[in-house]
């Protein structure tokens, strides 16, 4: 907590410590100490999408960075839920209209051609690596038997 004026404490989330600051509709808790805060703290934790055993161990801060975080994603889905519904929307009307013109699926939804790149170039990787990997094999299997040979040839002129 920082020290503000008159004795306040404040923490860089806002939240008092001392002097209750009220709002015309409701005035805000103030807390003498962060366990009764995070007590209040827990049902709302866990209802924003924080797992009830994570949120003991986490510090205040990494809680505000998780609820914010789950907030955003949160977001994002509803965006793209509501991207999803204007789509389909469109290509419904698109059907019922004027089936001829109809537009393929790739320009209805554009991100799938850059998802589909993104697995071929996924697998050649993989492609990349398994042949890397076997030559690796190869090399490895003619220094052993290279080293096998020339342990051959020392047994033999010991003998």
């Amino acid at each position: 907590f920082r020290q503000g004026q008159e004795g306040e404490r404040s923490d860089k989330w806002g939240i008092s410590g001392q002097r209750t600051r009220s709002t015309e509709r409701t005035p805000l808790k103030t807390y003498n100490n962060l366990s009764s805060m995070l007590e209040d703290l827990y049902p709302q934790a866990v209802e924003a999408g924080i797992s009830s055993t994570d949120f003991w161990a986490m510090t205040f801060d990494e809680i505000m960075v998780q609820v914010e975080a789950n907030k955003k994603r949160h977001e994002n889905e509803l965006k793209e839920k509501a991207m999803f519904d204007y789509t389909q929307q469109r290509l419904g009307i698109y059907a019922f209209n004027d089936p001829k013109n109809f537009p393929k699926y790739e320009d209805a939804y554009p991100f799938l051609n850059q998802l589909k790149e993104e697995v071929v170039q996924a697998v050649s990787e993989d492609e990349e690596k398994k042949k890397a990997m076997l030559t690796d094999q190869e090399i490895m299997r003619q220094n052993a038997m290279l080293i096998q040979e020339t342990r051959k040839r020392k047994s033999q002129k010991t003998n």
